[in-house]
C-alpha cells in the first residue's frame, strides 16, 4: 500500500515524464511517506500512437482538450482509462490519488478520468498543478465543477512541494489546500533532486528540470506573474549538479529547462553554464540542454557568454521576441531594441547556437506600421542560420488576469468577448486574423520553419470565411494558397 499515487493526465507531450511528479515524489519520500508516480499520458500514447487515434498526439490537435472534440472518441478513451485503472493503479492500493491539472485544457480529460476512477476507487482524490495557481483564473469554476461532480475531494493550489506533505498528514488547513492562498516563497535549493525512478527513462527523448520559478519581467500579455508572483532561483551550481547527476546516474544526455527563462538571474546563469562547459570538456561528456532565454541590452552580456552557452551543451534557446516593433515591445514591457536583438543573433551565428523566436501578431496597440515592422523582422531573421523556427501559432489572445485584461482601457480595448474576440483602437479580430495569415505566408516565402497546423488554423479561417462580410481579396488568395 502506498500513501499516495500521483498520475500525469493527458494531454501532455509524451517525450518526457512530467517534472512535477518527480519533484513531488522526492519531497514526499524525504518525509518518510511512500509515493508511486505514473505517467498515464505516456501509457496512453504507447497504446494509441500506432492506431486510428494517433492524430490526438499532433501537438496542435485538441481532441483531448475540448469536450465537443472529445465526444467522438470518448468511448475509446474511456476503455483505455478503465484498463489503466484496473491494471496499473488498483494493484498498488493507494490511500490517496493525486491528478495533475497542467492547464485548463486538461480539464475534459481530468473530468473523464476522475469519473472512471471514482467508480473503482474509494480513497481520496486530490487535484493539483499549474492550472490551480491563480485565484483570478477561470479554472476556479472548473475546479468547483469537479468537486460538485464528486470527481475530486480536494485541490492544492500553488507549488505543492510542502503542502502535499501536510495533505498526506491530514492537515487540510495548510495554505493552498482547498484555497488559493498558497505560499511559493521557499528556498528551492533545499528541495531534493526530482525522483524519476518510477519511469523507464529510455522511453523518453529527454527529461525536464527547473532552476527557477517566476520571471524577472512582467510582460503585459503574460500570466506567469499570476502563477509565481516572485522570481526565485536555485544557485547555478545546484542547477548544474542536477543535470550532471542524471547524466552520470541514468545516462540521460538531453534536458529541457522548463523555467520561464533560464537567464533571469544573469550571475546564476553564467555560473550554471560555466560549470557545465567545464564538465563537458573535462569529462568528454555530451550533456545537452534547451531553455527559454531573454534578450538583454547589449551592454549587459559579454561576448564570451555566448561561447559558454555553446560549450555548456545548449541545443536550443527559445527567445521571446513577440514583435518586430520596438514601440510594441516596450508597451509589452520587453525593454530591448532591435540592435540588442541583432547583437544576440550575430553571436548565436558566430558560435553555432540554434534559436526559436516566439512571436505573435495583434497586440492591442499594434498598428499597421507596427505589423509591417514585424514582417521586416522576418526578413532579417531569414539571414541567420541560427534561426531554426518561428513560433506564432495564432493571433494574440487576452488571458484573464493579465495586465492587458485587467486594465483594458490602458491598452485601448473597447469590446471584449473572449480570448480572441476583442476590439481595440488599433485593431480588431478580423484585422488580427488577416495579419496572422500574412505573417504565416511571409514565413513560407522566406523558407522560415514555423508552427503551423491546419487543426488550429481552421478555427480562424472558418471564422473569417463564415462570419466576415468585407473579406480582403488578397487574404482570400493567401487562404487558398495555405489551405
Amino acid at each position: 500500500m502506498h500513501d499516495i499515487l500521483l498520475i500525469a493526465v493527458p494531454k501532455l507531450r509524451p517525450t518526457s515524464p512530467l517534472l512535477a511528479l518527480g519533484q513531488l515524489k522526492a519531497a514526499i519520500q524525504q518525509h518518510d511517506f511512500s509515493c508511486k508516480t505514473m505517467d498515464f499520458n505516456r501509457w496512453l500514447y504507447d497504446k494509441t500512437h500506432d492506431t486510428d487515434l494517433n492524430n490526438i498526439w499532433d501537438p496542435l490537435d485538441n481532441s483531448l482538450m475540448d469536450e465537443k472534440l472529445l465526444e467522438p472518441i470518448r468511448e475509446h478513451i474511456k476503455n483505455y482509462i478503465d484498463q489503466f485503472i484496473i491494471e496499473c493503479i488498483l494493484p498498488h492500493n493507494p490511500r490517496i490519488i493525486g491528478m495533475t491539472a497542467f492547464s485548463f485544457f486538461t480539464f475534459p480529460m481530468l473530468k473523464l478520468f476522475g469519473e472512471r476512477l471514482r467508480k473503482k476507487f474509494s480513497g481520496s482524490i486530490v487535484l493539483g498543478g499549474p492550472a490551480l495557481t491563480s485565484s483570478q483564473s477561470q479554472n476556479i469554476d472548473l475546479v468547483a465543477e469537479l468537486k460538485q461532480l464528486n470527481v475530486i475531494d480536494d485541490f492544492i493550489s500553488g507549488d505543492a512541494d510542502l503542502s502535499i506533505i501536510e495533505y498526506i498528514r491530514g492537515n487540510h488547513d495548510y495554505p493552498g489546500i482547498n484555497n488559493y492562498e498558497f505560499d511559493n516563497n521557499f528556498d528551492r535549493n533545499l528541495l531534493p533532486f526530482p525522483d524519476y525512478s518510477d519511469f523507464d527513462l529510455k522511453k523518453y527523448d529527454e527529461i525536464h528540470l527547473s532552476g527557477s520559478r517566476g520571471c524577472v519581467r512582467k510582460c503585459t500579455f503574460c500570466n506567469v506573474p499570476l502563477l509565481w508572483p516572485k522570481f526565485t532561483s536555485k544557485t547555478g551550481e545546484r542547477i548544474a549538479q542536477e543535470l550532471i547527476y542524471y547524466y552520470e546516474t541514468f545516462d540521460v544526455k538531453r534536458f529541457v529547462m522548463v523555467d520561464s527563462l533560464v537567464n533571469g538571474n544573469h550571475k546564476v546563469f553564467v555560473n550554471f553554464i560555466t560549470i557545465l562547459a567545464e564538465y563537458n570538456q573535462n569529462n568528454n561528456a555530451n550533456i545537452e540542454w534547451a531553455g527559454q532565454f531573454i534578450i538583454r541590452p547589449k551592454h549587459q552580456i559579454n561576448e564570451n557568454v555566448f561561447d559558454l552557452i555553446k560549450n555548456s551543451g545548449n541545443f536550443l534557446l527559445q527567445v521571446g521576441v513577440e514583435s518586430g516593433s520596438e514601440k510594441v515591445r516596450f508597451e509589452i514591457k520587453k525593454p530591448f531594441t532591435n540592435l540588442d536583438l541583432t547583437y544576440h543573433m550575430e553571436h548565436f551565428d558566430r558560435v553555432g547556437l540554434n534559436c526559436t523566436a516566439l512571436m505573435f501578431v495583434g497586440f492591442p496597440t499594434e498598428t499597421d506600421k507596427d505589423f509591417e515592422d514585424t514582417l521586416d523582422m522576418l526578413n532579417t531573421f531569414s539571414k541567420y542560420k541560427s534561426m531554426q523556427d518561428i513560433g506564432c501559432e495564432h493571433p494574440m489572445l487576452v488571458i484573464p488576469g493579465t495586465p492587458v485584461h485587467t486594465s483594458m482601457e490602458n491598452f485601448g480595448i473597447t469590446n471584449y468577448e473572449d480570448y480572441f474576440k476583442w476590439t481595440s483602437q488599433s485593431n480588431d479580430y478580423k484585422t488580427r486574423i488577416e495579419r496572422w495569415l500574412r505573417f504565416t505566408e511571409r514565413c513560407i516565402d522566406l523558407k522560415l520553419k514555423h508552427n503551423f497546423s491546419t487543426g488550429i488554423s481552421n478555427i480562424f479561417v472558418d471564422y473569417y470565411m463564415n462570419e466576415i462580410e468585407d473579406k480582403d481579396k488578397e487574404i482570400l488568395k493567401i487562404i487558398e494558397r495555405l489551405f
